[in-house]
């Protein structure tokens, strides 16, 4: 970049987002550095305070240029990012996260990131370099077709793979309170657990505002013991995404899932759903979604389960300390008709979610979730004499580690406890687990 150009992003720089202190002084004799293209020099002084100081775009912006300036693009998409994360209004640290992807053969990343600098009016000199990058972006890969895939393995214990209470017998209201035993086979069953998961998304680009999508994911899960609870998923979620305006975008999609357990057909899940995302700024981040599902099941003595699901909800975002710390709400309204007469009637629900993401170090990410999950049926149940209603609490926390070529590493534990008015559906869950996950381009 030249030192013009880098003049006219200075006011970004100095914006109320950059640090106080040695951050501050930091990045204030980068720029000069920069100017003067001392680029060894400014990664020399920068490197040692990168935790200190990361997610302030002051400090990441011309971090990242030199990164790039010195043929370490990777390293630099990470710098560059945290800094459009934290002011998105940044047009130097768009137009060289552009060319960072550029240089690494991500030409979708590539072009949407161009696209936000273009869209913030640069000036002549640096709208020159854009066209250069447009160029060579439609040069270096005529084809519009991109692809990214991930593989991942969990290994975990999971305390009632059945979500079952654990009785041995029940009474029964309608014969008088007459006690029966359960089969042990619903009773709640523990069990160690692996999964094996891969899949992947091929994306059509040939407007950087517009794009569709095809991603497939097959999904094995083996309980050890329990063979007959095992589970494999096979599904595929394909549709397309526009932005409406820059800061709005319209996601809709056409989703299906057929799953097998113990090794035979179980349910096929098919539907659709639409999401508006409206980031207003650095700091919030609005989702609005709506969902349409069919659940099929394969055994005809399940058919009274075939249901309709509709859900209608959104979620609100905020990023506080410069992106570090990220905190959600989320809330959603739910509709299960029954395909067939049901005894318990349809269900309604409500879900509720708060749940925060901290960056403790660039590497490592903490996070915690806690939801509620209530519903009540429409009908008494014929059996119990009474309404169904339950009441699903979960608690979550997690650790990920992120490490170099893709890769993470992540540490959960979540506990779940079921309430309802009929204590054959009131159970507790616990879960453990070590997840790694790689991805690819």
């Amino acid at each position: 970049m030249t030192p013009l150009r880098s003049l006219f992003w200075l006011p970004a720089l100095l914006s109320p987002l950059a640090q106080a202190g040695v951050c501050a002084d930091l990045a204030g004799k980068a720029l000069n550095d920069l100017a003067a293209k001392h680029f060894d020099l400014v990664i020399e002084q920068l490197a040692p305070a990168e935790i200190a100081c990361s997610g302030d775009p002051a400090f990441d912006y011309p971090y990242g240029e030199a990164l790039l300036r010195t043929g370490q693009a990777a390293e630099a998409t990470l710098a560059l990012e945290r800094a459009t994360h934290s002011d998105p209004r940044h047009g130097g640290a768009w137009l060289d996260l552009a060319e960072a992807y550029l240089r690494l053969g991500d030409r979708t990343q590539a072009a949407s990131a161009l696209q936000q600098a273009q869209a913030l009016a640069p000036p002549p000199s640096a709208r020159q370099h854009a066209d250069r990058l447009q160029a060579a972006i439609l040069s270096a890969a005529p084809s519009p077709l991109s692809l990214r895939g991930y593989v991942r393995t969990e290994f975990g214990r999971d305390s009632n793979i059945n979500s079952s209470a654990d009785l041995s017998t029940i009474a029964i209201p309608s014969l008088s309170g007459l006690k029966v035993a359960l089969d042990p086979a619903n009773r709640r069953q523990s069990s160690d657990y692996q999964d094996a998961e891969a899949g992947g998304e091929l994306d059509w680009t040939q407007n950087p505002r517009w794009r569709l999508f095809a991603a497939p994911t097959l999904k094995a899960r083996n309980y050890g013991g329990h063979h007959g609870y095992n589970r494999d998923h096979y599904s595929l979620n394909a549709g397309s995404q526009f932005w409406l305006t820059p800061t709005l975008q319209w996601t809709t999609a056409l989703q299906g899932e057929k799953q097998y357990q113990g090794g035979k057909p179980y349910m096929l899940q098919r539907g659709f759903s639409n999401e508006l995302l409206l980031q207003t700024d650095n700091r919030n981040l609005f989702r609005l979604t709506w969902q349409s599902l069919q659940n099929r099941y394969s055994d005809p003595s399940l058919s009274p389960n075939d249901v309709n699901l509709s859900s209608l909800g959104g979620s609100y975002t905020h990023y506080w300390l410069d992106g570090k710390l990220s905190t959600q709400a989320a809330f959603f309204i739910n509709q299960e008709s029954a395909e067939r007469r049901r005894a318990d009637g349809d269900r309604n629900g409500q879900y509720a979610q708060a749940s925060l993401r901290y960056l403790l170090l660039p590497t490592l990410e903490l996070n915690a979730a806690i939801s509620r999950d209530s519903s009540h049926y429409t009908a008494q149940n014929p059996v119990f004499l009474k309404t169904r209603r339950d009441s699903l609490l979960s608690r979550d926390v997690g650790i990920v580690s992120y490490w170099p070529h893709g890769v993470s590493v992540s540490l959960n534990y979540t506990e779940q406890r079921n309430s309802s008015t009929i204590d054959l559906y009131a159970y507790t869950r616990r879960i453990s687990s070590l997840n790694v996950q790689m991805t690819f381009r």
